[in-house]
């Protein structure tokens, strides 16, 4: 095996560079849950996602994974229909803690959740269907972001100390 491999690349990264593509952010323990984005041909406006205060480990990953993918230029409409969305489920969560188990982490997001999310929006929220779709799509489209966000780093640093580990058995 190689002494520089693909695991050696990423340890030789700059801050520099880092900083260029915005992943210093990734560092961060924690997300700040107010941004303000500045376009060249966009008024200023900011995004507000304090209301996922209320989990310890939710707003983490959901604000780092909002700033990443709205941070590249999207339309002002799309961030806040999504920070809008984002609200909508944050509610439902707040909703289900008060009988069932609460959402703490990432990993917590399921499908049955999602399922009862959409019901949710319908029965006790009363959006027409319509409506309702619109929003669960927006949210269920940025959790799977987020998600595979989140698992990425993760994944990658698992295969990295596997690799490390295989290399220092040898």
């Amino acid at each position: 095996m190689r002494n520089s491999g693909a695991g050696q690349r990423w340890g030789s990264m700059e801050d520099a560079s880092l900083q260029r593509h915005d992943l210093v952010h990734l560092r961060a323990e924690k997300a700040p849950l107010v941004q303000t984005f500045e376009y060249p041909d966009v008024p200023r406006f900011s995004i507000n996602l304090t209301f996922l205060s209320s989990r310890p480990e939710l707003p983490r990953v959901l604000a780092n994974s909002f700033w990443i993918v709205y941070q590249s230029g999207r339309r002002r409409a799309t961030a806040t229909r999504t920070a809008d969305a984002m609200k909508l489920f944050a509610r439902f969560l707040n909703y289900r803690s008060q009988g069932q188990s609460d959402v703490q982490t990432a990993r917590d997001l399921s499908t049955d959740l999602l399922k009862e999310f959409a019901v949710w929006l319908v029965a006790k929220h009363q959006l027409k269907r319509i409506s309702a779709a619109s929003f669960f799509a927006v949210c269920c489209c940025f959790l799977r972001r987020a998600r595979r966000l989140s698992e990425t780093p993760l994944r990658f640093l698992r295969e990295v100390l596997a690799m490390e580990a295989a290399g220092a058995s040898r």
